[in-house]
């Protein structure tokens, strides 16, 4: 999945929760995303999906910082 967007009509009712749980369930396995600094909503929303995901501070090689997300669906 190169980007994931809930439109904003749909936020804030559960729909992309739901989605994402849903397209993660149907491919079990080490999942992981990252999330750019500057979109503070999306890691806010990211963290309320998945409040078990590993997570951690990077800079790429490009130079900008993301916070990596990372988990294992069984």
């Amino acid at each position: 999945v190169e980007e994931f967007f809930v439109i904003h009509g749909a936020r804030r009712r559960g729909i992309g929760v739901a989605a994402v749980h849903a397209l993660v369930a149907l491919h079990p396995g080490a999942w992981t995303l990252t999330v750019r600094f500057e979109s503070p909503a999306a890691l806010q929303f990211w963290r309320r999906a998945l409040p078990g995901a590993d997570e951690c501070v990077e800079v790429g090689t490009d130079g900008i910082r993301r916070t990596r997300l990372s988990w294992i669906v069984p």
